[in-house]
């Protein structure tokens, strides 16, 4: 984890324990299994427990100790919903308390996260109910949002070595520190997500909020609105009796990244404008209007200008928007990113699967040889696979998926055809690599003015060419 990365986990962090601490309500987080995660002051007096002693006891044993009568903790974990109990407590306080589960990826709970608010001192009021339940959803997307971030760091990094590259990041680096949005462009799978945070992680929004991410591609539309707006209880029929925080809320004061902005609809395009512009924004069913303050940075893989003359994009949206304009250039126009990109997810996915494997130099230079169609999502699922399904300590060339195979041997029919007719194939997989190779390398070498300048078309450095050409006994005549 890098160190803007960390700064950004503290940050989370500290915005946690802040809300936690300065919650008049009780608020009691555990794990899937029931153990403590964390809780405030507030929530040890409800108990009438310290908070050290609270932290070494499971739920259960709050119940077997006499400290509490039920658990709402254990009622989320059997019915996997949110629950809602009025519990006294000995302390004779009268408690409503509701318990959120909180889901991972495999739609697992990995959190409970507990508010408890006194009915001593409050009126049950349906708006105080409102307001409690609210708060408890605040927490949740807030620690959905950490512990989603925390998930993606392993891939929130910069990996680069070109100059294109680096043109890029000294780009990022100037706009993070101006407050304007931005419109990032570039083919599926360049790693637009991976700027966009690069941004937010070099701005001084990372100590002030956080980064909330939405995919426009990902989200049904009848669903969308609801995911940005938010909305207020009893706004349609499904919806949670408690309302719902938007994604635009819970940016404010941060950055609110629009992956696909090309798949957001026409009609939530006007509503985002309006908001970009007011700087407020209401919920579904609401009425009053809440100030907000974010960066905005969108991603998209579309031709905006042309879905402007189509119709199909605002053009005032789209000026809004691309205050700033990055473009991220397809890997096949960068390979000299390849070897280091490789690298990196060779290191993320020993570490992940507990391995120790390793990419021979022939398997490295068919990596660089491909044209990466899904760029670097495509390059980080292809490591990850030869990881997976290698039967040795060593990645070889029979351990490439087919398609990179296929596509090293047509290059090579491509750039020296009269050669590759004439040539006997190798009796296995490995010789017949190797013959196409020899023929790649001395037709660049040809072609070229210098050594360097064919290193670089290959995507190689010097010394590996010169090894190459030791190899196969490869001579330069000019």
């Amino acid at each position: 984890m890098g160190s803007s990365q960390k700064d950004e986990a503290e940050h989370y962090k500290l915005q946690l324990e802040a809300l936690m601490e300065h919650s008049y309500d009780g608020i009691y987080i555990s794990d899937g299994e029931g153990n403590p995660v964390n809780m405030n002051e507030a929530f040890a007096e409800f108990i009438g427990v310290s908070r050290d002693e609270l932290f070494h006891l499971h739920v259960s044993e709050l119940i077997s100790k006499g400290y509490i009568p039920e658990s709402v903790v254990m009622e989320v974990l059997e019915q996997k919903k949110e629950v809602t109990r009025m519990i006294n407590y000995r302390t004779g306080k009268e408690t409503i308390v509701t318990g959120v589960p909180v889901l991972n990826e495999a739609g697992e709970i990995f959190l409970v996260i507990c508010n408890l608010r006194d009915l001593t001192e409050l009126k049950t009021s349906e708006r105080e109910l409102k307001e409690t339940k609210k708060i408890t959803e605040e927490y949740r997307q807030h620690i959905a949002s950490f512990f989603e971030d925390i998930k993606q760091q392993p891939f929130g990094q910069l990996i680069y070595r070109s100059r294109k590259m680096n043109n890029i990041k000294q780009k990022a680096d100037k706009v993070a520190q101006v407050d304007t949005n931005v419109l990032i462009t570039g083919e599926t799978g360049v790693g637009k997500d991976i700027i966009a945070r690069v941004i937010h992680q070099l701005s001084k929004r990372v100590h002030q909020g956080s980064f909330i991410k939405v995919d426009c591609a990902s989200i049904p539309e009848q669903l969308l609105e609801a995911e940005l707006f938010g909305y207020e209880k009893g706004s349609f029929t499904d919806a949670r009796k408690d309302g719902k925080i938007g994604r635009l809320e819970l940016a404010s004061n941060g950055t609110l990244f629009l992956d696909e902005i090309g798949e957001l609809p026409v009609r939530l395009q006007v509503k985002l404008l309006n908001v970009i512009q007011d700087r407020k924004v209401t919920r579904i069913g609401g009425l009053h209007a809440q100030d907000i303050n974010f960066r905005v940075i969108c991603a998209t893989n579309r031709n905006l200008e042309q879905m402007i003359k189509e119709g199909s994009f605002r053009e005032d949206l789209y000026f809004r928007l691309k205050v700033v304009t990055i473009q991220i250039p397809p890997l096949r126009e960068r390979k000299e990113d390849i070897r280091p990109l490789a690298e990196y997810y060779m290191g993320v996915f020993n570490k992940r699967y507990d391995l120790q494997k390793i990419i021979t130099e022939d398997v490295m230079k068919a990596l660089m040889n491909y044209d990466w169609p899904g760029n670097v999502r495509e390059l980080a699922n292809v490591v990850e696979q030869m990881l997976v399904l290698s039967s040795s300590q060593n990645i070889t060339l029979v351990d490439l998926p087919d398609k990179i195979l296929e596509y090293q041997k047509l290059e090579c029919a491509k750039v020296v055809p009269e050669q590759t007719h004439e040539t006997n194939y190798g009796s296995n997989l490995k010789e017949s690599v190797d013959k196409f190779e020899k023929m790649f390398i001395e037709k660049i070498i040809k072609e070229s003015e210098t050594i360097k300048q064919a290193a670089d078309r290959m995507g190689i450095d010097v010394s590996t060419l010169t090894r190459k050409r030791q190899k196969y006994g490869i001579e330069i005549t000019k």
